[in-house]
């Protein structure tokens, strides 16, 4: 299976640093070139939309965040080409001593039952077991949005639907892929997870933080994040039945 690692092309030290990785283990990869938020490549994608995003949610997505959302954008559009399942990693991870094994050996069935395999998600959500595996694996599936979009298997056909439904970037590309009510591709994440994140690595996405609120768009963020907490949770009871 095909790795592509999304990097910009002045993250000389981030490329260095997973050419060490990849390049001992016996795997098929390339780098694909990030699109950078820092000069408005963003701004070229019709799907760009920070006012619509700002109504939505309470806050405007990132030029950052939008670049992000268009670099995999562009990989599942390339999926979809190939009519191939892809793995799409991000630069700035590490990767463990089972990554090689399970990308040759595990990833490559998985993908035949299952349409999106995050290898690492930022948060500790509720999450409930889906399946246990061989070699002390196992899948399970969140109840709310864990983020994280660093590294993740998926079909042509997940990447048909992800890009069906994305028409306007209204949220942070690791949001969207979790957003399965919407789009109708099942997330589900293998642990032990194939990938770390450094403690050393500093995002290359702007600091949301920095920005302040009004008290309108702090009420409307809070508002959003209910009904998204709500609409996902909805969504997981009814696969249960």
């Amino acid at each position: 299976m095909k790795i592509y690692v999304i990097s910009l092309l002045q993250s000389k030290d981030r490329k260095e640093s997973m050419i060490k990785q990849l390049a001992p283990l016996n795997l098929d990869y390339q780098f694909f070139p990030a699109v950078n938020g820092y000069n408005k490549e963003h701004q070229k994608f019709e799907q760009a939309a920070p006012v619509l995003s700002e109504t939505k949610t309470g806050r405007p997505m990132l030029d950052t965040e939008t670049a992000v959302f268009a670099s995999h954008y562009k990989l599942w559009q390339k999926a979809v080409a190939l009519n191939e399942s892809i793995i799409i990693l991000e630069d700035d991870i590490v990767l463990t001593n089972q990554f090689e094994w399970a990308v040759k050996e595990l990833i490559p069935k998985l993908t035949n039952q299952y349409s999106l395999i995050k290898f690492r998600s930022t948060f500790e959500k509720k999450h409930r077991a889906r399946e246990t595996l061989n070699e002390g694996f196992e899948l399970v599936q969140y109840y709310n949005l864990p983020l994280g979009a660093q590294g993740y298997a998926l079909t042509p056909g997940a990447c048909k639907k992800l890009i069906a439904n994305s028409n306007k970037w209204l949220w942070p590309v690791d949001n969207y892929i979790e957003m399965s009510f919407l789009h109708g591709v099942d997330c589900i994440e293998l642990r032990p997870n194939l990938i770390a994140n450094p403690e050393e690595n500093q995002s290359t996405i702007e600091n949301r933080r920095k920005r302040k609120k009004t008290l309108k768009n702090k009420i409307k963020r809070e508002l959003y994040k209910i009904s998204v907490s709500l609409q996902m949770l909805l969504y997981k009871i009814k696969q249960l039945f």
